[in-house]
């Protein structure tokens, strides 16, 4: 009996192991994920463009994002919130191709996206309103989102952009 509790004290100790090894593969993958799908976004910004029906559109820089705030009435929002909007993972200013009207996305780069990234982007999108007075539009853009966001995107509070695995293999 003795032999046999040593022998799975030894099991429990290796399947621990075996455990945190694949812990710390995914914390690392993590970032390397969120990185290829930020590069992916970035690639397809034309296509993001699409989901406010705008055709000619550029990207905001840091610098234009740090003057909208510096300019802009910030009261009452959270400094911990102002430094998350400014990095923000894009910023799109965008023409429509109707009416000429300049909207803008604002998106969340993730290979799944969850809840956080969805109300980073709402959140950012409400800002770039209160800051532009026109209209803004949040996205997430990932390979997949997790149903959780459903109401979100039936609703139209949030726009997924999914990024395809075929864009995300490398050559």
């Amino acid at each position: 009996m003795r032999t046999l509790t040593e022998l799975m004290d030894a099991v429990n100790e290796r399947f621990d192991a075996l455990i945190a090894g694949q812990d710390r593969i995914a914390n690392d993958l993590a970032p390397l994920k969120t990185a290829v799908a930020y590069d992916e976004a970035f690639r397809t910004v034309a296509r993001i463009a699409r989901i406010a029906n705008c055709r000619q559109y550029r990207v905001m820089g840091l610098g234009e994002i740090l003057d909208l705030v510096e300019r802009s009435d910030t009261a009452g929002i959270v400094q911990n919130d102002l430094d998350d909007f400014e990095n923000a993972d894009i910023i799109i200013e965008a023409t429509q191709r109707d009416n000429g009207a300049v909207h803008y996305i604002v998106v969340e780069a993730s290979y799944t996206a969850g809840r956080k990234a969805a109300r980073r982007a709402i959140r950012n999108a409400e800002f770039v309103t209160r800051f532009t007075g026109r209209p803004a539009h949040a996205v997430v853009a990932a390979q997949r989102v997790y149903p959780s966001l459903d109401p979100l995107l039936e609703s139209g509070a949030l726009h997924w952009v999914r990024i395809l695995q075929k864009e995300l293999e490398m050559d």
